[in-house]
């Protein structure tokens, strides 16, 4: 998605199995990263949605990047 993923197709990937998160304004999918963090399934509550001030709140000193580098979908499209 060369132009940005917009949020409402951000929002729309919400479920198991098809779980999208944004952080730092780049969109990754995190369906088959559930299983793998560290926290539980807490994660979930972050999927569709913007998620960087709570990633922050919790993993400041996390690379996102390195960490999710295989999730990458592009960057999230601002208004």
């Amino acid at each position: 998605m060369p132009e940005g993923v917009p949020f409402e197709e951000l929002s729309k990937h919400n479920t198991e199995g098809n779980a999208w998160i944004s952080i730092n304004r780049k969109v990754y999918d995190i369906s088959n990263y559930v299983n793998r963090h560290p926290g539980g399934r807490i994660i979930m509550d972050q999927a569709g949605k913007e998620g960087t001030n709570v990633f922050n709140k919790y993993h400041s000193w996390v690379n996102a990047d390195y960490i999710l580098k295989d999730c990458y979908i592009g960057k999230l499209k601002l208004i």
